[in-house]
This record gives structure tokens, C-alpha cells and sequence, in this order.
């Protein structure tokens, strides 16, 4: 915990120099815009649209940060926020052009852009995403920003507009739930209890054994 609020205390200083320089905005852009395009890309499946909807991001976020009052909240949260506003006005556009009802939410991640993708295991990584797909979509998205990015449950109840004991509520069910599908395949969220790529050619260690009671991410 102290380590997390060592880095709100770095960012609350950069948002401080931030306001001074502007030029200090480019090393925001490249710690994040490679999460941001992975969520971004996740949810539309497209390099092309993703490259512009993270662009739109960034852009939106350079001018929010010029009158940003500094609220406790990281950095990374925060560009969660606006990239699902972003997205969120894209799928609106979408809509508006095709004239077609389409339910959101219901649209399942494309699998071969989905967080398990960097599973080294492919034949478990097909059944994982088959599970994954089944849950609802306020239970993938809570589960993809707590597992796959780190949020904390209070940060992504800020980034998904819920209140924090709902959060906790779509993370618990939603690992239940693919706890049983997985246990009808023969499998358990314990074989994927090992090392997954992150996309920035590092690894980290992600358990599903997670413990709610600190709304932190491990």
C-alpha cells in the first residue's frame, strides 16, 4: 500500500510540473498509450480504429489535464475513464451509422485479441476465452481491468461509473462463474494461475485466488 500511494504521490508532482511545461505530457503518452491501445483494441478488434480512438484519448486527456484538480486517483484510472468515453461515443457513431439495434454489452471480445491471447497454452486459451465470453459485460469488464491492467476495485469503480461494492460484486460472480465453466471442461482458473505476457515484452504473475477485502490489485 505504501508503494501505491508513492506512485500517487510521483504523479500528483508530474501533474504539478505538468502545468508548468506541457512538454512533460510525452512521457504520460508513452508509459500509458500501450495499455490504452491494448483495452482499446480489445474492445473493437480493429489496429486501425484502435490507433485512432487511443489518439482521440491522449488528446482528451492532454486538455483535462490542463485544469486537472488532483483527487487521489492514478493517472492510469483516469485515462481508463476517458478511453470508455471514447469508446462509448465511437459505438454511438457506429450505431447511428449502420441503423441497426445492437447491443453493446453483449458483444463479446474478439478472442484473438483478448486478454488470454498471451496465454502460452493455446488449446486452454481457446476454452478460457470460451468461458470468458459467457460472463455479462460489466463482469469481463471488471475482471479485464482487475486481472489483466491492475486497477484497484475503487479505481475501477471511478473508470466504469459503478459504485465500489458493485465492482466487488461482478468481480466475485464473474470468477465464479468461470470457475464452474472451466470445472465442466475439466480444467480450473489454477492452470492459468501462471505467467502471462503483457504485451510490453515483460511478464508478470496474475492469481485468481484474489482477496477483495483491500480492493487492491496484486
Amino acid at each position: 500500500m505504501k508503494a501505491d500511494n508513492g506512485k500517487l504521490e510521483q504523479e500528483r508532482l508530474w501533474l504539478i510540473r505538468f502545468k508548468k511545461d506541457p512538454k512533460e505530457y510525452d512521457r504520460v503518452f508513452l508509459q500509458y498509450s500501450p495499455t490504452i491501445s491494448r483495452y482499446l483494441m480489445s474492445r473493437v478488434g480493429d489496429d486501425e480504429v484502435a490507433a485512432e480512438l487511443t489518439q482521440e484519448t491522449f488528446v482528451r486527456a492532454f486538455n483535462r489535464f490542463l485544469t486537472f484538480e488532483w483527487r487521489g486517483i492514478s493517472l492510469l484510472a483516469f485515462l481508463f475513464k476517458i478511453a470508455n468515453n471514447v469508446l462509448n461515443n465511437w459505438r454511438k457513431e457506429q450505431y447511428r451509422i449502420s441503423k441497426a439495434p445492437l447491443d453493446f454489452e453483449a458483444i463479446p471480445c474478439n478472442s484473438s485479441h483478448s486478454p488470454s491471447t498471451n496465454l502460452s497454452r493455446k488449446e486452454d486459451q481457446l476454452i478460457l476465452d470460451e468461458c470468458f465470453n459467457t460472463l455479462t459485460g460489466p463482469q469481463r469488464n471488471c475482471l479485464e481491468l482487475f486481472i489483466w491492467y491492475g486497477l484497484g476495485t475503487r479505481d475501477i469503480a471511478k473508470v466504469l461509473k459503478m459504485k465500489e461494492p458493485t465492482v466487488k460484486s461482478h468481480l466475485q460472480r464473474g470468477r465464479a462463474k468461470l470457475h464452474e465453466g472451466l470445472k465442466d471442461k475439466g480444467l480450473s482458473l489454477n492452470s492459468f494461475d501462471g505467467i502471462i505476457d503483457t504485451g510490453e515484452g515483460q511478464s508478470d504473475r496474475k492469481k485468481w485466488d484474489f482477496d477483495l477485502q483491500s480492493g487492491e490489485a496484486f
